[in-house]
């Protein structure tokens, strides 16, 4: 495998994630309507716990942002050499933050490194959220499956590297680094 570099451009990440929230938005409310009619309502922790979850939806927002960082970073943790060491956060802009690996790890790990929190806080809530009828769930699912949207992106991107090749987070960039095809040792 030969040195070089996987990245595209932060506006196709933008604009995957909208796809994304849209589609599954649109699918999981119209299912909801499908499987959960007249009962949406008796379902709906806004509407049980009223006026506090006008409170507390930001909060959870924020929270699970934050909770989305922490799961690519034990991931990051558990795969890279230095373990927590080799994990670093920031912000995009002032409302993209991101967790960074600044070494190299397998492109097996750097898969799981971005698929973890996509998988846990947005396909498992919005599957939930179907299967139980409460409607949040399915939504909250929905806008972190979007927020794994650069994440998506950038798993297609290394889709055809191999698992034991070596990359690396891009300094600047969405996207890795190539950095070798690894011979042997740990896949995490």
């Amino acid at each position: 495998m030969k040195r070089g570099e996987v990245t595209t451009s932060i506006e196709k990440a933008a604009f995957l994630a909208l796809y994304l929230f849209f589609g599954f938005l649109a699918v999981g409310l119209v299912l909801h309507l499908i499987l959960w009619w007249g009962k949406i309502s008796s379902l709906s922790l806004l509407v049980r716990f009223f006026p506090y979850s006008l409170v507390l939806l930001p909060l959870f927002l924020v929270a699970g942002m934050v909770f989305h960082e922490l799961l690519h970073a034990l991931i990051i943790s558990l795969a890279a050499p230095s373990g927590w060491r080799a994990v670093k956060f920031g912000f995009l802009n002032w409302m993209t933050p991101y967790c960074h690996c600044t070494e190299p790890i397998s492109v097996s790990a750097y898969r799981l490194v971005l698929l973890f929190p996509f998988i846990l806080l947005g396909l498992l809530p919005w599957g939930w959220g179907l299967c139980s009828g409460i409607i949040e769930l399915t939504i909250w699912g929905a806008i972190f499956i979007s927020a794994g949207g650069g994440d998506l992106l950038i798993f297609f991107l290394i889709r055809d590297l191999s698992g034991r090749t070596l990359i690396q987070d891009h300094p600047r960039k969405v996207g890795v680094k190539i950095r070798e095809e690894r011979k042997r040792g740990r896949l995490l």
